[in-house]
Order: structure tokens, then C-alpha cells, then sequence
């Protein structure tokens, strides 16, 4: 019996102490327990500290509490522990889920929040560095290609890379508000434990090279669902897997040289530098990143345009019906940059390379 069994049979029996437990337990298989007598213990002891304090240690039952957004003390008073208690708990939640803090007010937050997420990464003054660019992998959508992926990592390496830059949409996402979407996903992978998991275990690993990732539209859709982060959870089962948030992040290689992550919630144009430019002339001044590596669009290409170096980063998963439809092309494959610096850390030359993609694998789970 599994742990979540056998928590709805005790509660059941009135949640009962260890010692009366066991005998009802055995009484139930007729002398004859699938659990041994310390498994009992252990899962009396755990059913009670998750039952106690109105359900502060049971993780659905505490969420729901944070939906609408209360204030710790508040919070502290009705689940009757200390405010230290109650932030450790917070801390450990906020690994997985999206909980955010108002000023005093904690929430589990459905809505995406856009946030400035901005990082620095030290080169040790090398004056040539070469990096890997993906996007739009799709893992858990049934035309995902993971060989591809797996061998552009190997090549990553044997090049000389030690990051990989993904601009989002890792995983396939749930859209509910569009019920074909459900069929486009493989069995038995459309809850965010599951491709959470499912990532975790397939995404390419090579030693030394790490990822960095940004989150895409359809990765939100799990925490438009119910508030779950699946990059945090992936991102907690993976060294190699370091997550930078929601939709884009800015990060600072050298001291005058910043590469900028960005998953844009456009849809296709006709002409594929038109959303680039458009975005690119709508930065602020002062603020525009020396390599621009841009998502969603499933969309390869090279284009420098305002001393700025863009990539349209491509994708790793093959047209869907959906995008057939709506007649949008799939470039699929992925890149390879060498970017060599002047003394000062700023760009002396940018050598992009595409690695292409033309034969998909099926069912290349």
C-alpha cells in the first residue's frame, strides 16, 4: 500500500494512534499486512504531523490558504506556529511553486509577474568564449526531438562550449483553453509533476557544460494551472539546470558585453526580422544588450541590427498540426556561437553557426 493509501484509510478510521494503527492495519488484511510494523509507524507518524496545525504540513491543503493572498501573521495565527516555522515552510514551497510576497502579504500567484532578471557570469577574462543556443524544445509534446538534442550537446562539447543558452518553452505546457491541445502531448505527461520529472531524467547532460534557461509560454501554463514552477522543480533535480525565471533574463559576460534571453508572446510575421527589429527599437535607451538570443517563434536566423547581435534561436520540435494550420513554418535545429572580445570585454567578432535539423525522429521520446 502506498503512502497515499494508506493516509485516506486512516483518516477514514479516525486517525488513529500507532499501536491501534497497526492492529486495525492488520485486522483490515486479515493478519496478513502488506506494510511491515515500522513502515506503520513511520506512516502514522507522517499522516499525523501533515493533519496537524489545520493541515500546515500538507501541502494542498496549505496552498489554498495562499491563493488569495493573506499576511503572515495572519497565516502564523490560524495554522498556530511561530513566524520562523512558517518562513522555513515558505522557503522550502517556493522551490516548486510560484508563491510570491506583496510587502507583508504572501501568495500563491497564478498570474505570471514580470520581473527584471538580470545576472553576471565571470569569464575569467577569456578573450574567446563559444556557447550553445536552443529554444522551444518541447519536451513532453509528441513530436519533441531528444536525439538531436542529445547530439548537439555532444557536439557543444566537442567545440569547446561550456554553456548552453535556452531561451524557454523546455517543456510542452498544458493549454486548457485549448482543448485540442491535450492531444499533442504524450501519454500519460500533461500534469507539471510529470514533465518536471520526465526532463529532469532526459535533458542532454555533458560534463562541464551548464544550462542556462529562461522560462517560455507554454512552461507557464503550469503555473497558470495551479501555481506550480516546472523549471524551479526541474532546476531542483538537476546541478547542470540553472533556471533564470519567466520569460527573459539579461546577462552580463564581460564587463561591456551582456547576453539577453527573451521569450516574446508575439506571434509569427511574414518577414522573419520583423520581430526582432520591432523589438529591438522598442529598448530604452541604455538598456539594449550587446547578443539578443530570442524564443518562441520557432524561427532561425542571424541579423545584426543596431550593434546588436540577434539570433532567432530555432527549435528542437517538428510542426505540429496546430502550426500547420495556422501555416507556420518550424526551423528546426539549434547554434553554436564563438565570441571573441577585445581587451576592454567588448565584441571584436561574432561567429554564428546554425546545426540543422531537416529529418524528424518519430515517437523520439
Amino acid at each position: 500500500m502506498e503512502y497515499s493509501a494508506f493516509k485516506k484509510w486512516w483518516l477514514k478510521k479516525g486517525s488513529p494512534g500507532q499501536k491501534k494503527t497497526y492492529q486495525m492495519y492488520r485486522k483490515r488484511c486479515n493478519g496478513k499486512p502488506e506494510l511491515k510494523f515500522l513502515d506503520i509507524i513511520d506512516y502514522t507518524k507522517r499522516a499525523k504531523k501533515e493533519t496537524e496545525n489545520n493541515g500546515f504540513y500538507d501541502d494542498s491543503t496549505f496552498l489554498k490558504f495562499l491563493e488569495k493572498g493573506e499576511t503572515k501573521e495572519n497565516l502564523c495565527n490560524y495554522f498556530n506556529v511561530d513566524l520562523q516555522t512558517f518562513l522555513d515552510r515558505i522557503k522550502v514551497l517556493k522551490k516548486s511553486f510560484n508563491i510570491v510576497d506583496i510587502g507583508d502579504i504572501i501568495k500563491l500567484e497564478k498570474n505570471i509577474v514580470i520581473k527584471n532578471n538580470k545576472y553576471s557570469l565571470d569569464l575569467n577574462g577569456e578573450s574567446k568564449v563559444i556557447f550553445g543556443v536552443t529554444s522551444d524544445n518541447h519536451f513532453c509534446n509528441k513530436l519533441q526531438q531528444l536525439t538531436f538534442l542529445k547530439s548537439f550537446y555532444r557536439l557543444c562539447k566537442e567545440r569547446g562550449a561550456k554553456r548552453v543558452f535556452n531561451a524557454g518553452d523546455v517543456t510542452e505546457g498544458h493549454f486548457k483553453r485549448r482543448p485540442d491541445h491535450i492531444y499533442e502531448i504524450m501519454g500519460g505527461k500533461i500534469g507539471v509533476d510529470d514533465q518536471a520529472d520526465y526532463v529532469a531524467e532526459v535533458y542532454p547532460y555533458e560534463e562541464g557544460i551548464i544550462t542556462d534557461v529562461i522560462g517560455g509560454n507554454h512552461d507557464e501554463t503550469h503555473i497558470q494551472n495551479g501555481g506550480a514552477d516546472v523549471l524551479k522543480r526541474v532546476a531542483n533535480q538537476r546541478n547542470d539546470f540553472n533556471y533564470l525565471g519567466n520569460g527573459s533574463a539579461t546577462i552580463q559576460i564581460t564587463k561591456n558585453c551582456s547576453v539577453r534571453l527573451i521569450h516574446p508572446l508575439d506571434g509569427a510575421t511574414y518577414a522573419l526580422s520583423y520581430s526582432a527589429q520591432k523589438y529591438v527599437d522598442s529598448i530604452q535607451g541604455g538598456e539594449k544588450p550587446d547578443i539578443l538570443l530570442i524564443g518562441h517563434h520557432h524561427k532561425a536566423m542571424y541579423l545584426f541590427y543596431r550593434n546588436i547581435h540577434i539570433l532567432e534561436c530555432g527549435t528542437t520540435c517538428g510542426q505540429t498540426l496546430w502550426m500547420e494550420r495556422k501555416r507556420i513554418a518550424a526551423h528546426t535545429g539549434a547554434w553554436i556561437v564563438e565570441v571573441t572580445f577585445d581587451k576592454e570585454g567588448k565584441i571584436l567578432r561574432f561567429l554564428p553557426e546554425f546545426i540543422p535539423l531537416y529529418k524528424m525522429v518519430k515517437e523520439d521520446y
